[in-house]
């Protein structure tokens, strides 16, 4: 990904009553700052509008694979140090991926919450996505996807997910499908990965015991000479089955599971915040 001058982050908004503002930079990434006092600790958190709702047909399970691809080295950060440089500062990491979104976590001292934003920098510019590793991962998600489909929950979650959206991504296991797994190539995941992992698709939330003035300097710095045009998200109407559907599934298990699942609105309407 190319690199511009910093730029500036301009307030878009201010809750004094959840002691949060959001900041947009000139690159279109968007930063959420929550201080808070209590303990000398620090969340960081990235999350890219990437998730498996945004695959292409030859690129199921690609938002999930490139997520792995992640912690697999950059021009600047070798394969391992990501987590080594992490641990070093007594700190912690993960990532998962969603139908909707993938995020990247931090926990990190307050003196060394800046090293997050260091390593998002260079991932979300410089990942190699060696032909090597990406070899070696597929074993590993193929191995995940085995797993899934031997272990009752998440087997019987993926039937219930793929009935109540049959003809929507939402219906589709964020692991991928087997067979698309298996054929994917390099340039596949690359693909995926310039598309979305590009400021304008990323939100960076940062809270802990930081000042907000300095939470922004830090970000400008970091990832405000990051550039690159990312690709539009497809919109997909959801076509619902009319009334309910009952599925009952046979297993080698000794355990009767059940599983129900509501359609019910989208996600930021007025009626999901009561439903939560």
């Amino acid at each position: 990904m190319p690199k511009s001058k910093a730029g500036r982050a301009r307030l878009l908004h201010r809750d004094p009553r959840a002691g949060s503002a959001e900041y947009l930079l000139d690159n279109g990434l968007k930063l959420i700052v929550c201080p808070r006092h209590h303990a000398p600790v620090v969340t960081v958190m990235t999350w890219y509008r990437a998730g498996s709702r945004d695959e292409r047909p030859n690129e199921f399970g690609a938002a999930h694979f490139v997520e792995h691809m992640m912690f697999k080295g950059t021009r600047g950060l070798p394969k391992g140090a990501i987590d080594r440089m992490t641990q070093w500062q007594g700190g912690h990491n993960n990532a998962f991926t969603s139908h909707d979104h993938t995020s990247y976590l931090f926990e990190l001292s307050a003196q060394h919450w800046p090293l997050a934003l260091e390593i998002e920098a260079s991932r979300m510019r410089d990942c190699l996505f060696a032909p090597k590793e990406v070899a070696s991962e597929r074993s590993v998600i193929i191995e995940e996807f085995s797993r899934y489909q031997e272990q009752p929950w998440p087997y019987l979650v993926e039937r219930v997910e793929r009935a109540l959206y049959p003809r929507h991504p939402y219906g589709r296991p964020v692991v991928g499908e087997l067979a698309t797994l298996k054929a994917m190539r390099r340039d596949d995941l690359l693909g995926f990965y310039r598309r979305y992992y590009v400021p304008e698709h990323a939100f960076v939330v940062v809270a802990g015991d930081v000042r907000e003035e300095d939470v922004v300097a830090e970000t400008v710095r970091r990832l405000g000479p990051l550039a690159g045009k990312g690709g539009r998200r497809e919109e997909y109407p959801v076509v619902l089955p009319e009334g309910g559907e009952r599925l009952t599934l046979a297993r080698p298990v000794q355990a009767a599971r059940l599983a129900l699942g509501y359609r019910t609105c989208r996600v930021g309407d007025p009626d999901d915040y009561v439903l939560d």
